[in-house]
């Protein structure tokens, strides 16, 4: 019997219209569809406010919800398992970010094991008391009787916790090139919705000593309801670049002493030479010399830094009345670069063949609501894109490299190993990771060499799943 297949790849030049794309999140037809703002598009709005018209219906349910029949053999069970093990935190404070934080070799083999891994949240009240905690998470492997009986527990243990007083926005884990760097700290840079950068640097080894700042003092001057939206790190630079949601960029330079924080380049938006303004929502770097950095004009513009921030591509959803929220690139092959839009769907863009007016490499409509936050891990886990929706809470996880296999199977073969993300994904790739019910889910981030993922929301959880 033929089984005919959907096709999530938009066509080249056109795009689909709404109506006519295939959602992975099903909804009543009775249902309105949510229509939430943005905490940076709004002031009023804060970060842990639920709004109102979410769908509460209690027969709407998800496309994926694990359905266990005592009647179904033990291997399928198995199989619909999204994940090993799972934990969960709860904490005084709503939170906004969360971030897995890279040690080096010397410090992982002095203060963790290979089962042992460091994250930061921050909080997001706006009480004027606002922390940065660093949690620690023990993976335990639990031997049984039989392999299917083996079982992995997680938990979680607070290791220190820094008062910063504002909103934290964004996290930046630095990773210095130096061998001047202290071994037994962790240098954390992040960003506030009042426009500030600063930085902390956190004794593993005496967790109750206060964590020596780095700040910042702005040469520009201040400008009212800016708010920093993005970090990254240009690692061979010693710099860090933010993004504001007033279309900013800011490099600061971190001396090799980690010992100072300073501003060294702003482009304003109106200086830079783009083919029209954008307000930023996410920034990720690319290469050494090439940063991506999303806006609210449904598009992600390429940066030289070399060039005085010029732009050197901007790729378009091309549909008006859609943001991008958040953009990610695939490190193993940074060709390919990924975002989340405002309407909850998964883009990506192959920047080899992307053209004026062409369609992205695909849309798929998989949220409901904002995607909060997108990701690929090449190291763990190559082949699959990760996506997290602010308002229905959900984390996806797109086997695009089990699609791939799939095609190749029935005779179609790829230029090389990246190109699976050409393949078209179908609902049996799709799966959803998250555990428990929470609401707001506002980040998510991918460890970077083991399989975890964790996600924070402003139901004051710290979730953290072992696939």
């Amino acid at each position: 019997m033929h089984t005919s297949s959907v096709s999530h790849k938009a066509r080249p030049r056109t795009l689909e219209p709404k109506r006519n794309q295939v959602s992975l999140a099903e909804t009543s037809p009775a249902t309105a569809k949510a229509q939430s703002k943005d905490v940076l598009e709004s002031p009023s709005f804060r970060l842990w406010e639920r709004p109102r018209n979410l769908p509460t219906s209690s027969e709407t349910k998800p496309w994926n919800l694990s359905i266990k029949n005592n009647n179904m053999p033990r291997n399928v069970l198995a199989q619909q398992t999204p994940y090993r093990a799972a934990t969960i935190e709860f904490f005084a404070k709503p939170l906004s970010t969360v971030s897995w934080i890279p040690l080096a070799e010397e410090a992982r083999n002095r203060h963790l094991d290979n089962h042992n891994s460091l994250l930061a949240i921050g909080s997001c009240l706006g009480d004027g008391g606002d922390w940065i905690r660093l949690v620690r998470l023990q993976v335990s492997e639990i031997d049984g009787k039989s392999e299917e009986e083996a079982s992995t527990e997680l938990s979680l243990n607070t290791v220190t916790t820094t008062r910063v007083g504002d909103v934290i926005s964004s996290f930046c884990p630095y990773n210095s090139l130096s061998s001047n760097s202290p071994t037994n700290n962790v240098l954390l840079f992040y960003g506030t919705l009042q426009g500030q950068v600063c930085g902390l640097e956190l004794s593993l080894e005496e967790p109750e000593r206060s964590a020596r700042r780095l700040s910042c003092k702005l040469s520009s001057p201040y400008v009212p309801n800016e708010a920093i939206v993005g970090l990254t790190q240009l690692p061979f630079w010693n710099q860090l670049v933010a993004a504001t949601n007033l279309g900013n960029l800011r490099i600061y330079q971190v001396s090799n002493q980690l010992e100072s924080l300073s501003l060294v380049e702003s482009s304003d938006a109106f200086e830079r030479e783009i083919s029209e303004p954008v307000s930023f929502t996410d920034i990720c770097t690319v290469s050494e010399t090439m940063l991506a950095v999303s806006g609210i004009t449904g598009s992600v513009c390429c940066f030289d830094i070399r060039s005085s921030f010029k732009e050197s591509q901007r790729l378009s959803i091309g549909a008006s009345g859609i943001s991008c929220t958040c953009v990610c690139v695939d490190s193993g092959q940074p060709n390919y670069i990924f975002a989340g839009t405002s309407q909850g769907e998964l883009v990506a863009w192959d920047r080899r063949i992307v053209r004026e007016s062409q369609a992205p490499l695909f849309r798929i409509a998989a949220h409901h609501g904002r995607v909060s936050r997108v990701g690929v891990s090449p190291v763990w886990n190559p082949g699959v894109a990760f996506t997290s929706g602010k308002n229905d809470c959900q984390v996806l996880s797109w086997d695009f490299a089990s699609a791939a296999q799939m095609e190749t199977t029935f005779g179609r073969r790829y230029k090389d190993a990246y190109s699976c993300w050409e393949a078209n994904i179908q609902k049996e790739q799709v799966r959803n990771i998250a555990r428990d019910s929470v609401f707001s889910l506002n980040d998510m981030d991918l460890h970077p060499t083991a399989p975890l993922v964790a996600y924070v929301s402003s139901s004051s959880s710290l979730n953290v799943v072992c696939l």
